[in-house]
């Protein structure tokens, strides 16, 4: 099977993608041109071109929204150390991280990847007679 060539399919456009398109297009050129100049789909350098304007282009709007405040980097800090600590409440694993994030956005970032809060079962400590009667048990079924 030929593989198709005709643009990247990955990433979101760059300020400096962008602008090179604007500039292409303000020069006169097609857009099956500026995709293969680009290294881009066609569709994307439509999109673009139907987004941003030559003249007053400054920059690609950042997404809505205030910005996360825990990278992806410190979350699989936050997920292994969750993961190591697990019997530690959530006030716990703040102190025990060094960049001490606020409980509240720990709490929203962990139900991000799935990890939520439970209760521990209480499991009952061994009275004297359970571990006699599992020793006797035991040497029972030694052999």
């Amino acid at each position: 099977m030929a593989k198709s060539t005709s643009g990247r399919v990955s990433s979101n456009l760059d300020d400096r993608e962008i602008s090179y398109i604007l500039g292409l297009h303000d020069a006169g050129l097609s857009h099956s041109t500026i995709a293969a100049k680009v290294g881009r789909s066609k569709s994307a350098i439509t999109r673009a071109l139907q987004r941003y304007e030559f003249k007053t282009f400054t920059s690609v709007t950042p997404p809505p929204g205030p910005a996360k405040q825990i990278s992806d980097r410190e979350m699989r800090t936050i997920v292994r150390v969750v993961k190591q600590n697990r019997r530690c409440t959530l006030s716990d694993i703040t102190n025990i991280l060094s960049d001490k994030p606020l409980k509240r956005t720990l709490q929203r970032r962990l139900k991000e990847v799935g990890i939520q809060k439970h209760l521990a079962v209480a499991k009952p400590f061994l009275t004297p007679e359970h571990m006699k009667q599992r020793l006797e048990f035991a040497l029972e079924a030694k052999n």
